[in-house]
């Protein structure tokens, strides 16, 4: 897996469909990605419109399996941790109805009211 650091960015982290994850406030830093919200939480965004067609399957799985796992095995994670679309904790269509679609098969993923959940990982 590799990631660049120090993009200028108030998320955590941002795939590109170069089959990279960029490094913006990273694992240390607490996001300003959700308003109320960054304490508990990472942003991730998968960069482009989402609305019709999913990213690469090689993004997705940087995300699904190579970060967290990063996550979980650094401490930064709990192992039970919960996957949500940005959609659940504001007002947008982010990250688009496929993505988002997507994201709901994912084995940490929780049909949840977030204000109830303590270690979320925000994918935006």
């Amino acid at each position: 897996m590799d990631y660049y650091h120090g993009c200028h960015s108030e998320l955590s982290f941002a795939v590109g469909s170069d089959g990279y994850i960029y490094e913006g406030r990273g694992w240390m830093w607490v996001g300003a990605h959700t308003r109320g919200r960054n304490p508990v939480g990472y942003g991730v965004a998968f960069i482009g419109n989402y609305s019709t067609h999913l990213p690469s399957h090689y993004d997705m799985e940087l995300v699904r399996h190579h970060l967290v796992k990063c996550g979980v095995s650094n401490g930064f994670l709990q192992e039970n941790f919960t996957i949500l679309g940005h959609r659940q904790v504001v007002a947008t269509s982010c990250p688009g109805d496929s993505l988002y679609s997507e994201i709901t098969t994912w084995e940490h993923y929780k049909d949840t009211n977030p204000l109830r959940t303590s270690a979320v990982t925000d994918m935006t």
